[in-house]
């Protein structure tokens, strides 16, 4: 039963597991997510933390939860929009997906991010995120469809200046959870510009041969696709949010590319391939 099975309250109407003699008369517990579901605890701060002369250093200090840094706010997000038990997708629960500047576009926070080209920065961070919640959990259940989701981040990840560096290809899940946690944290401080962002773009974007010609199953190839549709999406996005760059062709690829990308059973690496190499084309113009 969701409406009391705690493994569905936890995320979806969290004060439900709290005792009722803790709320007021008029508060409602059944309402769904709270403040302090990305916020934390609300008790050490909630009557001062809005004190205009407050800097947000003590905000911090009293208790609220750091959600300007792009790591701490990855971690915030990724419990509830990343992990969740096999046995509930059996029973019909959509898969979960991550992916931090998407997420902060549909549901953006009450306060605006300062700076530019901030998208591909929470980005990489968010899928850095991603794999680190990835391998702890296949480190405790070894579950196929979570490794191929695994290989897969991994793999787009390694395509990244910074996941290059920092990310080994190891199949060890303990080696691949701390580092993917120390990329995550670095790439949270690592600022993106107009080149940085071009280059990701190109990367990405001129994978078509690695669909076409790779010896990979279906299925696993789907995976990767579905990530590397998120991947252009949000730095085409930043593009034409820091830039002002605009190309109907690459909008219309993009499209053609995500729809490839959504099919399951009926996935064809030729034509994702295909579609890849129109968004390649369309860069270039």
């Amino acid at each position: 039963d969701p409406a009391k099975s705690a493994r569905c309250n936890v995320c979806h109407s969290p004060l439900e597991a709290l005792p009722r003699d803790r709320f007021v008369a008029k508060a409602k517990i059944d309402k769904g997510v709270s403040c302090e579901s990305c916020h934390g605890p609300a008790e050490p701060y909630l009557r001062y933390h809005t004190r205009p002369d407050l800097t947000f250093e003590q905000r911090i200090a009293g208790g609220l939860r750091d959600l300007k840094s792009f790591y701490s706010r990855a971690n915030a997000c990724v419990a509830c929009h990343l992990n969740i038990d096999a046995e509930l997708v059996k029973a019909g629960h959509p898969e979960m997906f991550f992916e931090l500047d998407g997420q902060c576009a549909a549901q953006p926070p009450h306060w605006t991010d300062e700076g530019s080209w901030l998208g591909p920065q929470r980005w990489l961070t968010g899928q850095a995120g991603a794999l680190r919640e990835l391998s702890w959990k296949l480190a405790a259940k070894r579950e196929p469809d979570l490794l191929s989701r695994w290989k897969a981040t991994g793999w787009l990840l390694r395509r990244t200046d910074l996941g290059a560096r920092l990310l080994p290809e190891s199949e060890d899940f303990g080696v691949v959870q701390r580092a993917a946690d120390q990329l995550a944290r670095t790439a949270s401080r690592e600022p993106w510009t107009k080149e940085s962002t071009m280059k990701a773009l190109r990367t990405y974007s001129g994978l078509a041969n690695e669909f076409r010609d790779s010896p990979l199953d279906p299925q696993e190839l789907r995976r990767r696709a579905e990530l590397v549709v998120l991947a252009i999406d949000r730095a085409w996005k930043a593009l034409q949010a820091e830039a002002k760059i605009t190309s109907p062709n690459l909008d219309t690829a993009l499209a053609l590319l995500s729809e490839q990308a959504r099919q399951q059973a009926a996935f064809e690496r030729a034509k994702f391939a295909a579609a890849l190499q129109q968004i390649e084309v369309a860069v270039e113009l």
